[in-house]
C-alpha cells in the first residue's frame, strides 16, 4: 500500500495523472486532433476535458483559472500578457463561406470583395471576438453596397448560408468545422491574417499542462 501511494503521489507530480481542462473555439484542425488523441494515449490516467467557448470567454476562463488551456485566436487576445504563457498552434486566415451552388459555373479561385456585390452578408449579433480590425473595415466597405442579416447564434449563421441566403466572411479553422454542405473561398483582396494560439496561466502549476 505504501508503494502503491508512492506511485500514486509520484505520478500525479508527472502529470500522468490528473485532470486538464481545455477550452477551445470551435475548430477543424488536424494537427490539433492528433496532438490531443496522442496525449490521450500517453497519458489515459489524465481527465481530459475539452471543452467549446467562444473566443470572448476563453481569455477570461484561463485567467479566472475556470480552463488550465486555451485554444483561441490571437486577435482575441488581451493587450496585457504578462500574466500569460503563449504557444502559437498554426497560422491561419479568414475565408468566404458560401451556398453550396456558389462554386456552380465558376472556377475554385480566389475572389475580390467586389464580386460579392449584391449578395447579403450574414453576421452574428454581439458576436465581437471572430476577426480583426483589417476585417472589420473589409466588412464595413462591403456594407455599403450590400445588405445585412444578423442571426443570433453561428449554427444559425450557417443555416442561413447553407439556405442560400447569403455569405460570411469567417476565420478557416471555425468555417471548416461547420462546412459540410457549405462552399470555402479564399478572399484574394483581404491582406489579413492571424494565429491559432494556446495559452496558460504563468502560475498555473498543473504538471499536465508540460506533458
Amino acid at each position: 500500500k505504501v508503494e502503491a501511494i508512492e506511485t500514486a503521489v509520484r505520478d500525479a507530480a508527472l502529470g500522468r495523472v490528473g485532470k486538464l481542462t481545455v477550452a477551445s473555439v470551435e475548430l477543424r484542425l488536424s494537427v490539433l486532433h492528433t496532438g490531443l488523441q496522442e496525449f490521450c494515449r500517453q497519458y489515459p490516467e489524465v481527465a481530459l476535458g475539452v471543452y467549446h467557448r467562444s473566443a470572448g470567454e476563453i481569455w477570461d476562463q484561463v485567467l479566472s483559472g475556470e480552463a488550465d488551456v486555451g485554444l483561441t485566436y490571437s486577435f482575441a487576445l488581451a493587450p496585457d500578457q504578462k500574466d500569460i504563457c503563449l504557444r502559437l498552434v498554426s497560422r491561419e486566415r479568414f475565408c468566404l463561406v458560401a451556398p453550396p451552388e456558389f462554386a456552380q459555373g465558376r472556377a475554385r479561385r480566389p475572389i475580390q470583395g467586389q464580386e460579392l456585390h449584391g449578395i447579403t452578408l450574414i453576421g452574428v449579433s454581439g458576436e465581437s471576438q471572430l476577426g480583426t480590425e483589417g476585417l472589420t473595415e473589409y466588412i464595413r466597405q462591403l456594407r455599403v453596397r450590400n445588405e445585412t442579416m444578423m442571426v443570433p447564434t453561428l449554427e444559425s449563421l450557417f443555416l442561413q448560408v447553407r439556405s442560400g441566403n447569403g455569405v460570411a466572411i469567417l476565420p478557416q479553422p471555425l468555417a471548416r468545422e461547420y462546412a459540410e454542405d457549405c462552399t470555402l473561398v479564399e478572399l484574394e483582396d483581404l491582406d489579413e491574417s492571424f494565429h491559432l494560439v494556446m495559452i496558460w496561466r504563468r502560475d498555473n502549476h498543473n504538471p499536465s499542462i508540460q506533458r
